[in-house]
């Protein structure tokens, strides 16, 4: 199937500036691009979905006992849960040094 998107002139123009940076056609970059998002898009989805199931299951076994299976299921959704998070404590452990590098280029305010 084809599908031919119109785009205003300022988006145009950003869409090809990144495609030459990235030595591809247009419409090649533009195809990365909607494919990267729509992946992003789905992963968000199922995340959403199972980080619900992840919460239910918490909130049952504060007020009963989960079944073996429900246990099994709990312990791989919160495998999955831990790793998504560390994944975000590395982007922000890596912005917390940019910060840290930042303070350290300011000025003393002791010597001003």
């Amino acid at each position: 199937m084809v599908v031919t998107l119109q785009i205003d002139e300022p988006l145009a123009s950003r869409l090809q500036a990144k495609a030459v940076v990235q030595h591809l056609s247009t419409e090649d970059f533009a195809r990365m691009l909607l494919g990267e998002g729509l992946q992003r898009l789905e992963d968000s989805e199922v995340w959403n979905s199972q980080n619900q199931r992840r919460i239910d299951l918490i909130r049952k076994s504060s007020h009963e006992t989960l079944t073996e299976t429900e246990e099994d299921e709990l312990q791989q959704l919160q495998e999955v849960a831990d790793q998504r998070l560390e994944a975000r404590d590395h982007e922000l452990l890596a912005h917390l040094d940019r910060l840290k590098q930042a303070v350290n280029l300011l000025p003393d305010a002791r010597s001003a």
